[in-house]
């Protein structure tokens, strides 16, 4: 029996996925997070709860958001402005 793990990744490796906590005991929900603002509205919202779990969300959530980037020419960083943005809009 594998252990059931509340942030992963997703099969395809391009998603963060959660077990949306908002919805237990009730039911067993998975969700695929693919972007920041996703991730964002899913610790706002508690669907991810507690610190470790918030922690690893936003870390994973942070290298799905930049991976479309992997290979890109050098070039100057894209604007951190949507991602500041976004976590703004997080902390309320």
């Amino acid at each position: 029996m594998e252990p059931i793990r509340a942030v992963r990744w997703s099969d395809d490796g391009g998603a963060v996925r959660i077990i949306d906590q908002r919805q237990l005991p009730g039911a067993f929900v998975e969700r695929d997070l693919r972007t920041v603002d996703e991730v964002c509205e899913a610790v706002a919202t508690l669907a991810v709860r507690g610190a470790p779990a918030i922690g690893v969300a936003a870390a994973m959530g942070l290298v799905a958001a930049m991976a479309p980037h992997a290979g890109a020419a050098a070039e100057p960083p894209p604007s951190w402005t949507p991602f500041d943005e976004a976590l703004a809009r997080a902390a309320g």
